[in-house]
């Protein structure tokens, strides 16, 4: 009988599980992977089995394996994320769930997706508490080398952060003011691009905007602009 990813199994092993029949599930799902490596989705399963039936520490190890194994930074990336959120919406654990995501863009710097789990993190604690952290992590990807589109879409953000929350007004205009000049640097690109310069313009800010809204971060604001 041979297992695979397809509803039939996964009705099987939901089966199994509702019976009581854990470790025949966990068997079933463990010679899954070896038999197909890579497949993310029977991981996250026996993460979740091992989660539902309170063996936090085993679906913690499942995860920081995959991550330690991972062939290329998007897939440890993917992780990062799963684990991060495992310590801080499981474990409770933000000093962990904070650790994992600094790691984790060490290797991955351009990731956008950590940069705003991350940020969101932050904010999932108290706000004034953590304004610089806010900030020096709106920095790190204003002041990187991503693609102007990115740069401007965060720095967007941090502007509005410091508008609802911020406590000092200087910031607010030393920040409006470098926003501006990151704006008119898009400006030139653009009109560099029509000059025959080249562009990437799968990097426009509403190419951009579109996959920073996938990220599920609470920020206060529901509209990027």
């Amino acid at each position: 009988f041979i297992f695979d990813a397809r509803p039939s199994s996964v009705l099987i092993l939901n089966v199994l599980d509702s019976l009581g029949n854990i470790d025949e599930a966990k068997a079933i799902l463990k010679t899954l992977e070896e038999c197909v490596e890579g497949l993310a989705m029977v991981r996250l399963r026996r993460v979740n089995l091992e989660r539902r039936h309170g063996n936090l520490m085993e679906a913690e190890n499942l995860l920081t394996d995959a991550m330690n194994n991972a062939k290329s930074n998007s897939e440890l990336s993917f992780y990062a994320i799963k684990l991060s959120r495992h310590y801080s919406k499981i474990q409770k654990n933000i000093g962990k769930a904070k650790k994992v995501l600094c790691d984790a863009i060490q290797r991955d710097k351009e990731n956008t997706k950590l940069h705003l789990n991350l940020i969101d993190l932050e904010f999932s604690g108290d706000v004034k508490q953590n304004e610089a952290n806010i900030l020096s992590h709106f920095d790190k990807v204003i002041k990187s080398s991503m693609p102007i589109a990115t740069r401007v879409v965060f720095s967007q953000r941090k502007v509005e952060f410091l508008e609802d929350f911020g406590s000092d007004i200087s910031k607010l205009l030393t920040t409006y003011d470098e926003h501006q000049k990151l704006l008119r640097e898009q400006e030139n690109l653009k009109r560099k691009s029509e000059n025959g310069y080249g562009y990437d313009f799968s990097c426009t800010p509403w190419v951009v905007c579109n996959n920073l809204h996938k990220v599920n971060l609470n920020l206060g604001h529901s509209n990027l602009k």
